[in-house]
């Protein structure tokens, strides 16, 4: 049976795996003067462009809420350019600029650094798999778990309730 602490202790581990992963991340992109919340952005934008900022909001994981200023940041550096959609008049889309696209492949090559980094550490497919069926599972239901759900859907062990 599992006491109190070993579970503050999981908590920990997890908080403290997530900042290491983003802080690790953060330093593989300064060269390229982006965050990692703003290589998130990139990424969803170069997949799924032109999008609206509503819906880019329900795909990114790093922002809770509105996703206005980490989009703003984008915009202000000329990565992300703002028009109207094609269909619809009222509705304002976000697309990569000529520089975003230029960005993706490095911020590829930066995020398989770091999945490579990952593996390292954590060298066992049976690991991983175990993991991320754990953490799919607590959270199932939750607005991140449909976020990741929608970004991932074939590779989770959970459909969000």
């Amino acid at each position: 049976m599992l006491t109190e602490k070993k579970y503050e202790l999981l908590r920990f581990l997890i908080k403290g795996s997530e900042r290491e992963s983003i802080r690790i991340f953060n330093e593989m992109l300064s060269d390229y003067n982006v965050t990692a919340n703003q290589a998130e952005a990139l990424m969803i934008l170069k997949q799924v462009e032109p999008i609206s900022l509503k819906e880019i909001g329900k795909l990114l994981i790093c922002e809770k809420g509105s996703p206005s200023r980490l989009i703003q940041s984008l915009v202000n550096k000329g990565l992300v350019s703002k028009g109207t959609d094609k269909v619809d008049k009222r509705k304002n889309v976000l697309t990569l600029t000529k520089k975003g696209n230029l960005l993706i492949p490095q911020i590829n090559e930066v995020n398989d650094k770091l999945n490579k980094l990952i593996l390292n550490r954590i060298d066992n497919d049976d690991t991983i798999n175990y993991l991320i069926k754990i953490f799919s599972n607590y959270l199932s239901g939750t607005e991140t778990g449909k976020k990741i759900e929608l970004r991932y859907p074939n590779e989770l062990h959970f459909k969000s309730k």
